[in-house]
């Protein structure tokens, strides 16, 4: 059998290939929230002349609800490559209005404690955590069941971890 340069060209890179590193982004979904969270992702951001050294949490959320949202908190938080809580988680705020039906973006950074242990191997987490429907009232999220969902990445979580 002869020896064939482009099959072994081919082969070469399967070879040489490092595994792929990248931090891991989780939604926790909360059924009965006026909004739902479609995409989320969280990353390690370098300090640079006009960003801030921390965690870049990146989510897209959708009315589900019967009513404009005139205004809506993201939980936000943030575990290091050993799973460890890196801070006080955040909410991040944004006041733009959603119609029904629509979709919005937003972005918020996380300032942490040794921020560069989240990068390839951290954990960010978000999930619906306040929203303010246009008739006034406010709808909550229940943290009890968002801490009892965090202790699966870290089992020594309170809820004052998680208050901002």
């Amino acid at each position: 059998m002869k020896n064939n340069p482009i099959a072994f060209l081919l082969f070469l890179p399967l070879v040489f290939s490092t595994p792929a590193t990248s931090e891991t982004s989780k939604i926790i979904d909360i059924p009965e929230a006026p909004l739902s969270i479609i995409t989320y992702e969280a990353e390690y951001q370098e300090q640079g002349r006009y960003q801030t050294e921390g965690v870049l949490h990146s989510v897209t959320v959708k009315n589900v609800s019967d009513q404009e949202v005139v205004a809506f908190g993201i939980g936000l938080m943030a575990f290091d490559a050993f799973n460890t809580n890196m801070g006080r988680g955040i909410t991040g705020i944004d006041m733009r209005a959603i119609s029904v039906g629509s979709e919005i973006s937003g972005s918020w950074t996380q300032n942490v404690r040794a921020p560069f242990t989240f990068e390839n191997y951290g954990t960010g987490v978000a999930y619906v955590r306040k929203a303010r429907m246009e008739d006034g009232t406010v709808w909550e999220a229940e943290l009890e069941a968002i801490l009892e969902e965090l202790k699966n990445i870290e089992n020594e979580l309170n809820i004052e971890d998680i208050t901002d």
